[in-house]
């Protein structure tokens, strides 16, 4: 029992969606819930499982042996990586509504440190200079905005506006200009806040700061000799309003220091929470594109196992095609064979026969010519050892050698004979003429020496 859990099934023939073997294997991984994640991946063999619910009908790795159930893999993993994309689009519109909000934020701290800058300034004698610089989309954050839209400050040729719409405009601008003048005329309420309270309708704090304490007449109009009791009290008023004055500039400038520092904080903390969720987006990013590429390498990898399962079939059948033309090939060599070994023992036979005749065509001429003296002999052997200038080697073929062969022993000429083997013939009979013969050799000898010499050539030309 054990060792059928530990089986791999593979799909029953009535379950072609394969089904059966998948969920027999959820089932069991139930009760392997406590296994380690890098372990799960590895047996899985993609990340997807992390992020994504897998398919029922998903294959494990190890389990596609068949072309249909590669094709099934194929259309499976298709859906696993539109999946992982949609995963991913909801993080990144998470993360842009998060970098939205966080833009916003920083806007609003950076206007407000801009702010402190300037107050901080206005207060002091040295000036801080210092560029808070707001951030911007790029262009390729924003298509719709940035790029196909085209903004009239872009245009350098300024448009061009009809004589009619121009007149059109001109009417609408100054009925424009005439209620907002009304307005102002008929606008007690503002005329009323700018007499009473400056045109503002609370009264702040730092705003009261950057008014100065006004000197007493005394001061303006008279020399200090000139001075009165009115005029000292006065005076001592003024400068106790105007070290009130400064100490309270002190202490609005200690709180615009404070807020400032707080705000950089605040800052520098918005920017942290946004690097470390954008590094979370592109981990996720980055594992959602792992998990794309596994899939695909999953089903590429057993395409090209179902590839070479076709390649190596037709590889084989080409080595038994390979096989088969060798056998026979090995059959007809076999045959050639034969015959070759059999040519070849009726050669030696031949040679045989041919070196048994040698051997009897020398005795027969050493009998013929071993009672004549040496001088003799030594002469006859020269005119014996005498050819035909015409080499009969080339003649062929073997054929018109045979013919020739026995026409030098019966002198006897056919019609199957060449002009190669007449010439040689006619040669031959030259060579046999009593012409130019030594004196010592009678006529006897010389057809002695030529009969011997006809044997020797009909020898040569079966041999060769």
């Amino acid at each position: 029992m054990q060792d059928l859990k530990s089986r791999r099934p593979l799909p029953l023939k009535s379950d072609y969606s394969g089904l059966v073997p998948t969920l027999l294997e959820n089932f069991s991984n139930l009760k392997d819930s406590g296994k380690q994640i890098d372990t799960q991946i590895a047996l899985d063999g993609t990340v997807s499982g992390i992020y994504i619910h897998a398919s029922i009908g998903n294959y494990n790795q190890r389990e596609i042996n068949t072309f249909y159930q590669s094709m099934l893999q194929q259309e499976i993993a298709e859906m696993e990586v539109i999946k992982l994309k949609e995963k991913y689009n909801k993080s990144f519109c998470s993360m842009r509504a998060f970098k939205e909000s966080v833009m916003y934020n920083i806007c609003k701290i950076n206007s407000r440190l801009r702010q402190i800058v300037s107050e901080f300034n206005y207060f002091s004698d040295e000036k801080i200079q210092m560029d808070i610089v707001d951030p911007q989309w790029a262009m390729i954050e924003n298509v719709e905005t940035s790029i196909l839209k085209v903004a009239d400050e872009e245009i350098p040729v300024r448009p061009f506006i009809p004589p009619s719409e121009q007149a059109i405009l001109d009417a609408k601008n100054s009925e424009e200009e005439k209620n907002k003048i009304l307005h102002l005329a008929e606008d007690f309420r503002d005329t009323a806040l700018t007499n009473m309270m400056n045109g503002v309708l609370e009264v702040k704090w730092e705003d009261e700061l950057k008014k100065n304490v006004p000197k007493p007449e005394c001061m303006l109009q008279k020399k200090t000799e000139f001075y009165n009791k009115e005029d000292v009290r006065a005076i001592g008023n003024y400068e106790k309003k105007t070290q009130q004055l400064q100490s309270d500039r002190h202490k609005y400038k200690s709180l615009l220091q404070d807020e400032f520092q707080k705000l950089s904080v605040n800052l520098r903390d918005s920017i942290k929470t946004f690097n470390r969720k954008l590094s979370e987006s592109n981990n996720l990013k980055f594992h959602v594109d792992s998990g794309m590429n596994q899939q695909n390498l999953i089903v590429n990898r057993q395409i090209i196992k179902q590839k070479q399962r076709i390649e190596i079939s037709q590889m084989e059948q080409d080595i038994i095609q390979k096989i088969k033309l060798h056998e026979g090939r090995v059959e007809e060599n076999q045959a050639y064979a034969i015959l070759i070994y059999e040519a070849l023992q009726e050669c030696k036979i031949n040679m045989q026969s041919m070196a048994t005749k040698e051997k009897q065509l020398e005795k027969a001429y050493r009998k013929d010519f071993q009672d004549l003296p040496p001088i003799i002999q030594e002469q006859a052997f020269k005119l014996y050892k005498k050819r035909p200038k015409i080499n009969f080697r080339i003649i062929s073929p073997a054929t018109l050698l045979s013919e020739l062969a026995k026409a030098v022993l019966t002198i006897e000429m056919t019609f199957a004979m060449t002009q190669e083997c007449v010439e040689y013939m006619k040669a031959l009979e030259q060579l046999d003429a009593y012409v130019g013969v030594p004196t010592t050799i009678d006529e006897n000898i010389w057809n002695l020496i030529c009969k011997h010499r006809r044997h020797r050539i009909e020898y040569e030309i079966r041999v060769s």
